[in-house]
């Protein structure tokens, strides 16, 4: 027959290995690290489509043109009197008006008339050219319309770097008269300063 003391430690030996495994149950296990699934590739970014090849400015170049643009103080008039329908003399009315034009606006812009030029020529002489542009007008006529065009040729480059036009107007004769001359020679000077960019605070 078993003591009380006995039954008394038994019962706290059964009660001590209950709250033991108790807390034991309570743990949680740790779920095993699983190796990375094989032969499946790694996403891959979506390729950029290619890019035209764009030349570089030459610096050099850039440089010296902007420095011819800068170091322009004047421009070249010439005429090419190309078109036989037009006398020398009113090929002269356009030019002088345009060159009285010119330096009415800007009164420190120097002008040079060199008179009859042909296209080479004009090419030519702004090659020899620092700081003049080089203009060249031409005459055309179309049965009884009459035009002025005219090129301006860059400093050094001799590049063409504008083209333009004006008309001369005939009366119901279908005659110009020397007004009509005059006043397309006035209006390639403000074509030209507008398309040079020539402000007057740079010609004092």
């Amino acid at each position: 027959m078993f003591r009380p003391k006995w039954i008394t430690l038994f019962l706290l030996l059964v009660l001590i290995s209950t709250a033991a495994l108790a807390q034991s149950g309570r743990k949680q296990k740790k779920a095993p690290d699983l190796p990375p699934v094989q032969g499946v590739p790694a996403p891959s970014k979506t390729p950029e489509p290619p890019q035209p090849d764009v030349p570089e400015p030459d610096p050099e170049k850039e440089k010296e043109k902007e420095k011819a643009r800068a170091s322009a103080k004047g421009i070249i008039l010439g005429t090419d009197w190309a078109d036989m329908n037009v006398s020398m003399g009113m090929a002269d009315y356009v030019r002088r008006a345009c060159r009285s034009e010119l330096s009415r606006i800007l009164r420190g812009l120097e002008v040079r008339d060199t008179g009859n030029m042909s296209r080479s020529d004009a090419i030519k002489m702004a090659k020899d050219e620092d700081r003049f542009y080089t203009v060249c007008l031409e005459f055309q006529s179309f049965g009884s319309q009459y035009e002025v065009r005219y090129t301006i040729y860059e400093p050094k480059t001799a590049k063409a770097m504008g083209i333009g036009s004006s008309p001369i107007y005939t009366d119901s004769s279908g005659r110009a008269s020397y007004y009509a001359y005059e006043r397309a020679g006035r209006d390639i000077a403000r074509q030209l300063i507008n398309r040079l960019d020539l402000q007057p605070s740079k010609f004092p």
